[in-house]
């Protein structure tokens, strides 16, 4: 799939514009993205693309677990965990060539992505107060 020039602009002016938390939950919908895609991949036999696109997940959790400020207690750590663990079941079933670990990663990684996307609807209901 081609991504247009102009695609590509419209893609780079959202990210710029989204504030910090928005940005997260884009890095969420990306990972979620290309897991889905992996966990796809690896049910059609695909595991070259399949193996592609759950490094990019991997990448993007990796992102996330390297950006997090361990000054603010105890949530960055729990955060920490939680995505080392994600990377690890995502290797884990790659290696396996195993749709159902994904499946489990794609069902938490949503479940955490909501959190980030209810703080981000506060933070937009704040502005407006």
């Amino acid at each position: 799939m081609s991504i247009t020039a102009q695609t590509k602009t419209y893609l780079k002016n959202e990210i710029e514009s989204a504030t910090p938390l928005k940005r997260v939950v884009m890095l969420y919908d990306g990972a979620v993205s290309f897991l889905t895609e992996a966990r796809e991949k690896m049910e059609y036999k695909k595991y070259t693309e399949a193996t592609i696109a759950n490094i990019r997940a991997q990448n993007i959790i990796a992102e996330l677990k390297n950006s997090l400020n361990m000054e603010y207690g105890e949530l960055p750590a729990r955060l920490d965990r939680l995505y080392s663990y994600f990377i690890k079941k995502m290797i884990s079933a790659n290696i396996e060539r195993d749709p159902k670990a994904l499946e489990e990663v794609i069902k938490s990684l949503k479940e955490v992505r909501s959190s980030w996307s209810q703080l981000c609807e506060n933070e937009k209901g704040g502005k407006n107060d």
